[in-house]
């Protein structure tokens, strides 16, 4: 592996979309289908590069401290331009891809599911870029999406859709829940939101104006297009 320890003047850029693979469990199937509906560009974090090989995807970049990618693995011939060696240990290597991508839209595997530590870490790393990026994870049950501001998503009538705050989020008006938000003020140590229903096939969050914190949408993984899809209402 040619160690590439680098931070880039300007990063990886996307027109459309990219995918993002980690180390934790993924659906191989599911990943290889969404990669040849879209036709993303493919990148991995650390040990996600075995989840792209098994699903016969070659990761155009391997971000990360490379502590849980094999050897063999590591000498492959077709990867050899692919790694990106960050020996940072005060970032995880999911704040280490994002760093050096910017797409309009980023679908992620493999860092929902397994380890608890590992996804309150995903988290957190999803709160910073909640104003920059638009950044949905899918996990075996869940699709999710952590943003900061109102957002618009068309899922059905009838489904669960959780709110889970990541600081305090104070929202003015919701549309198409069965428990209404509006006038509602949500925080971890507080008030949250989970299992919440839909009422209407369309759904909306308007926040105040002096909402600061992010927040995690949680919905049932078959709607992942619609929160690729969703829309962000600037404030």
């Amino acid at each position: 592996m040619t160690q590439k320890t680098c931070v880039f003047d300007t990063p990886f850029c996307q027109s459309d979309m990219a995918i993002i693979v980690g180390n934790s469990t993924v659906d191989i199937d599911f990943l290889a289908e969404w990669a040849q509906k879209t036709g993303a560009d493919v990148f991995a974090a650390d040990g996600g590069v075995v989840h792209c090989v098994a699903a016969g995807l070659m990761p155009k970049a391997v971000f990360g401290d490379m502590d849980s990618v094999s050897q063999p693995l590591v000498g492959s011939s077709d990867l050899a331009s692919a790694w990106h060696h960050i020996l940072d240990q005060d970032t995880t290597d999911l704040d280490k891809l994002l760093r050096h991508l910017k797409a309009s839209r980023i679908l992620g595997f493999g860092f929902m599911d397994g380890r608890f530590d590992h996804a309150l870490g995903v988290l957190t790393t999803l709160s910073r870029y909640a104003d920059t990026q638009h950044i949905v994870m899918l996990g075996e049950y869940d699709a999710m999406l952590v943003c900061r501001s109102g957002v618009t998503v068309q899922t059905d009538i009838d489904v669960r859709f959780s709110l889970w705050p990541l600081g305090e989020v104070i929202c003015e008006a919701s549309e198409g829940l069965l428990w209404p938000l509006n006038g509602l003020t949500f925080s971890p140590e507080e008030k949250t939101s989970t299992s919440n229903k839909t009422s209407a096939a369309c759904q909306s969050i308007t926040l105040a104006g002096d909402s600061e914190g992010a927040y995690a949408l949680i919905v049932e993984k078959r709607f992942a297009a619609a929160l690729l899809e969703a829309k962000l209402v600037d404030r």
